[in-house]
C-alpha cells in the first residue's frame, strides 16, 4: 500500500508541475531572468495550493 501511495503522490506531483508549467507558458513567463523565475514560482506555487485544496474538496 505504501509503494501505491507513493506512485500516486509522484504522478499527482507530475501533473500538477505540467499543468502550472502550461499556465506559465501561456503567460508569457518563460524567460530566465530573476523576475521571471520568481513569478513562475509564485504562479506555480498558488496553482499547486489551489489544485490541492479543489482536490480535498472533492475527496
Amino acid at each position: 500500500m505504501k509503494r501505491a501511495f507513493v506512485l500516486f503522490w509522484h504522478g499527482f506531483t507530475a501533473i500538477l508541475a505540467s499543468i502550472a508549467n502550461w499556465f506559465t507558458t501561456i503567460l508569457g513567463m518563460n524567460d530566465d531572468s530573476k523576475y521571471g523565475k520568481f513569478i513562475r514560482r509564485v504562479v506555480g506555487s498558488s496553482f499547486a495550493v489551489i489544485m490541492v485544496m479543489l482536490t480535498a474538496a472533492v475527496v
